[in-house]
């Protein structure tokens, strides 16, 4: 008596899907070559969530690297102005929003950096962990526990919230 008992966010087991595989299904539901290189979010479409950010991040960085491509995988609000935010950007094609997932394993595993550009509203994110399952190197921003379980340059890099230049920079770091 007398004391609290935490549970940790349960992640499920994902070694059973092979990355390689992964990727290939993530690939074909795109359209996209073997070439492509994934930026990809995991997240509800809320504001808070940095897709904004991300995806002048992203704009930035596509005009030197057609390779590139960021997929967003989730549903939510966001989805009545976020595709229309995408549209003014010159890589707006390479864009991609793949709504909810009932299991976004795949995703982050065929992903080549996955990000969580969060500028505030955050807990412990889910996503992060199951980003850090899949053994997918992570991008995120400073905002609520996601420094809690990130180390920067050990497990994830780590930026300012609301900063797409230094997010470019991380993603920069991580796929070159």
């Amino acid at each position: 008596e007398g004391f609290a008992r935490t549970i940790p966010t349960g992640v499920a087991d994902t070694s059973i899907a092979d990355k390689d595989a992964a990727r290939q299904q993530v690939l074909q539901i795109l359209g996209l070559p073997e070439s492509s290189i994934l930026i990809t979010q995991v997240s509800v479409l809320r504001q808070w969530k940095g897709h904004r950010d991300l995806m002048t991040a992203f704009d930035s960085l596509a005009a030197s690297n057609p390779s590139l491509h960021l997929v967003l995988v989730g549903g939510g609000p966001g989805m009545e102005y976020l595709p229309e935010f995408a549209t003014n950007h010159a890589s707006r094609e390479r864009i991609h929003f793949v709504g909810h997932q009932e299991d976004p394993y795949p995703f982050f595993k065929a992903a080549d950096v996955v990000t969580l550009a969060s500028t505030g509203g955050e807990g412990v994110p889910q996503s992060v962990l199951q980003c850090f399952a899949c053994a997918t190197p992570f991008v995120g921003t400073q905002v609520g526990g996601i420094p809690d379980i990130t180390e920067d340059g050990v497990n994830g890099l780590l930026v300012p919230p609301g900063s797409p230049i230094d997010l470019a920079a991380a993603i920069l770091k991580i796929i070159s």
